[in-house]
């Protein structure tokens, strides 16, 4: 009971009656937040947590909080989608992607693992070898670069005595064996590397050309039944593809030696 004073506040007499109030009260909180818990328990039993990536992530990327969030996806779907990083193997800090990942897509296996494969070299011809040249993608053909297809190779090369190293054509009508590099920001493919096949005795005047290279080559791809050549390897087997330009020969053969003008493998 609760009795108006003269100073107008309100004196409560049955004290009893208020803290049971406010015990029940307290009760009937607990309660349903224990339900809420309970439901919410049997909604996420039903679900599998996955990584939803919150921008887009470069190859090496590290995996933190800032970067990605949990997401529960019903069982049912789960496990159509095969291939998915669980979010329980995550590690904070440790986990790093191998490749692009873009944003608001979830996570794969695939995404987290440096794949090692077995090489091919069943294509190759006996006596021959396959060598890494570098190559600036800026302008490549991107959608034609692949295994098997024909390229001829641009670069500037140090010439002693000039001042400004010029873009000329090093070998024609290389076969691609393989590329190398990453997908770009945009989601295109960015080579920094071009594998191709050419006679043993050729290694060691590309590795020379590589040497004295200013910056990477630049690639054009040609069709693979287009066989003319200014300098083949072999007139009778032009399918063997190039070999090097006189004038990169006669830079080669040169006894003047190379300024240090920064190229690679130097």
């Amino acid at each position: 009971m609760a009795k108006r004073s003269a100073n107008g506040f309100y004196n409560i007499y049955n004290k009893r009656l208020l803290l049971a109030a406010v015990a029940l009260g307290v009760i009937f909180v607990v309660l349903l937040n224990v339900q809420s818990w309970r439901d919410e328990a049997d909604r996420r039993r039903n679900q599998v947590a996955f990584v939803l990536v919150k921008g887009d992530l470069p190859p090496g990327q590290t995996l933190t909080n800032a970067n990605i969030e949990k997401v529960h996806i019903p069982l049912e779907v789960g496990e159509k989608l095969k291939g998915l990083y669980p979010w329980s193997n995550v590690v904070l800090g440790q986990t790093t992607v191998k490749q692009l990942v873009v944003k608001n897509s979830l996570l794969r296996k695939v995404d987290t693992e440096q794949m090692f494969m077995e090489p091919d070299t069943t294509g190759m011809k006996l006596g021959w070898r396959t060598i890494s040249l570098p190559v600036d993608s800026q302008g490549a053909p991107a959608g034609y670069v692949r295994r098997g297809v024909r390229v001829d190779l641009y670069g500037a090369i140090d010439v002693p005595g000039e001042p400004a190293a010029k873009m000329q054509l090093i070998i024609e009508s290389l076969e691609v064996m393989g590329v190398g590099g990453q997908a770009g920001g945009d989601g295109r493919r960015s080579f920094r590397s071009v594998e191709v096949q050419v006679p043993a005795e050729l290694v060691p005047k590309l590795l020379e050309v590589k040497r004295r290279l200013v910056g990477r080559m630049t690639l054009v791809v040609r069709r693979s039944d287009d066989l003319a050549m200014a300098y083949p390897h072999d007139p009778s087997r032009p399918s063997e593809g190039g070999t090097l330009t006189r004038a990169v020969w006669d830079l080669l053969t040169s006894q003047v030696p190379v300024r240090g003008r920064g190229g690679l493998g130097e």
